[in-house]
């Protein structure tokens, strides 16, 4: 395994924040238009309240000796999931003399003895990293949400420290809001003192895929986004139905937090067009609410779990060209200005794509790559499996 970099200790001297600068970075001016993206990440689930019998005062070594151990106190219904919380668990109630072999019999460890200690996360990835090794024939790092998953994390945000070296400033707490298929953001505080270590990101709610999938639906599939959100600015929004619409539970969980088209689907498109029929919306407006809902959600994120209000907000994927996104984001900001990533350096386009080389080299020099306190994991871990061409190649 590689060498970690514990979180907190600074950036190696090689990868120094004045190293990461956008300014400092290819494709700084670049031009192009960037597909929306997604995260499908789904919920943590959260364990049961431990029982009174079970509080961890009752679970001292001493009351796990051999005699308490027996067959007839391990049965099934007393292994359950909500009997085994992490506090239950620690190490000192795991010492090697209340593990004897006499209290392992394969009686005592069924499938119905062993469940879970609690439902981890989970993320959908396209592409094979052993089989891109193999036909490029050059090493090859993917899969990168896993890690921060395995360690109790929701896998993404994964750009915000990659943000905190691209992004900061040492004058303006900025918000870096990135609009892909999903809303995400990473807030960065001005850059002095532990600031690192105040940085904070979640995923707002839909970004574009609401709005493309509407798109689909009102053209018969003809048309898949709407350019420039030119068919929603020729419409009025409903705030009524956006009030209704933010009423959704998973704005109202503080962070850490992540989503994707596991939620925001076709089918919670479809409950939309529902709701809205009460108020008999033309598809212009109906486009125009759906935009305000990506505008609302965003905003309203914001108040309900920053620190403070932001200097600056920087856009960037693909809904940073929606003109008509843009403009209802500013006016619901009132003075907060409203610009894109290529105003401070770094192209808008490739930023997602620089952000994981700089995750991929990170692996390589086992750097961790999540920040803790963003995605929820119990600690900072190098992200991503590593693949080696033709027959050497293996994941770790």
């Amino acid at each position: 395994m590689p060498k970690a970099w514990p979180f907190g200790q600074g950036f190696p001297d090689n990868l120094q924040p004045d190293n990461l600068q956008a300014g400092n970075l290819p494709f700084s001016n670049a031009k192009g238009e960037q597909p929306a993206t997604e995260t499908n990440l789904g919920q943590k689930a959260t364990l049961r309240e431990q029982p009174d019998n079970l509080q961890p005062d009752n679970l001292q070594p001493a009351n796990l000796q051999p005699a308490n151990l027996q067959p007839d106190n391990l049965q099934p219904t007393n292994l359950q999931p909500a009997n085994l919380q992490p506090a239950n668990l620690q190490p000192a109630n795991l010492q090697p003399d209340n593990l004897q072999p006499a209290n392992l019999q394969p009686a005592n460890l069924q499938p119905a003895n062993l469940q879970p200690l609690t439902t981890l996360g989970y993320s959908l990835q396209l592409g094979r990293g052993e089989v891109i090794a193999e036909i490029t024939g050059i090493k090859t790092i993917s899969n990168f949400r896993v890690a921060d998953i395995a360690a109790g994390g929701e896998g993404a945000p994964l750009v915000p420290k990659i943000d905190a070296c691209l992004l900061r400033s040492s004058t303006h707490n900025r918000c870096i809001q990135n609009i892909g298929g999903i809303g995400n953001v990473t807030y960065l505080p001005v850059s002095e003192g532990n600031w690192l270590e105040q940085v904070y990101g979640w995923d707002t709610g839909p970004g574009n895929a609401l709005l493309d999938l509407a798109v689909e639906y009102f053209t018969n599939g003809r048309k898949t986004y709407d350019y420039n959100g030119e068919w929603a600015a020729s419409g009025t929004p409903c705030e009524a139905l956006v009030e209704q619409w933010l009423s959704q539970e998973f704005f109202k969980i503080p962070p850490p937090k992540s989503t994707g088209r596991e939620l925001f689907s076709r089918d919670y498109l479809k409950q939309c067009l529902v709701e809205s029929e009460a108020y008999n919306l033309a598809p212009a407006d109906f486009l125009a609410t759906l935009t305000e809902l990506t505008v609302a959600s965003i905003v309203e994120s914001y108040r309900n779990f920053l620190p403070q209000m932001p200097d600056q907000v920087l856009l960037c994927g693909g809904g940073a060209s929606n003109l008509y996104l843009k403009q209802r984001l500013q006016i619901r900001l009132d003075s907060v200005p409203v610009l894109t990533t290529d105003q401070v350096g770094l192209s808008r386009d490739f930023k997602e794509a620089i952000a994981f080389a700089v995750l991929a080299h990170w692996r390589n020099l086992g750097i961790p790559g999540n920040l803790p306190q963003v995605t929820g994991a119990s600690e900072a871990v190098c992200l991503g499996n590593l693949y080696s061409p033709r027959s050497q190649h293996h994941s770790s």
